[in-house]
């Protein structure tokens, strides 16, 4: 191998390399990033919205299902007002949740719980302006 050679397969390493760490940042960036709570929730594509009601006497869990686009327009717009931020965390618990399964174009389900500062589902987010409201959620449900 000549010197020439050896000189672009290095080169060409280190620019793959660069190129590697840069779009590894972007990804984190971009994942990590601050976000409205209603992109998160993919609000554009929610069917139906099921509330799961775990505060009564009897133990068991009463599911409503919200499907007017009125009622679902102003969960958007309570939803806008917050930020959320996605944590590199596992695991929570909480003492006061509010437990929530959207129904997406498609038929998936996401269930999702929301804190007063916390938004679980697959991933865990923290709420940047938050508190939430939990109690107008739980009152307009």
């Amino acid at each position: 191998m000549s010197r020439s050679s050896i000189k672009r397969i290095f080169f060409s390493l280190c620019i793959s390399f660069i190129a590697i760490i840069i779009i590894s940042i972007a990804i984190n960036f971009h994942q990590y990033r601050e976000q409205n709570l209603s992109d998160v929730l993919d609000f554009r594509n929610v069917e139906k919205i099921h509330y799961h009601d775990t505060t009564n006497t009897q133990s068991e869990t009463v599911t409503y299902t919200i499907e007017d686009k009125a009622t679902m327009n102003k969960l958007k717009e309570y939803f806008n007002h917050y930020k959320v931020k996605a944590s590199k965390e596992r695991g929570w618990v909480s003492h006061n949740p509010s437990d929530f399964s959207f129904e997406y174009k498609g038929g998936e389900f996401i269930p999702f719980t929301f804190d007063s500062e916390i938004v679980a589902s697959y991933r865990i987010y923290h709420v940047v302006n938050g508190p939430m409201d939990d109690k107008w959620l739980k009152e307009f449900i």
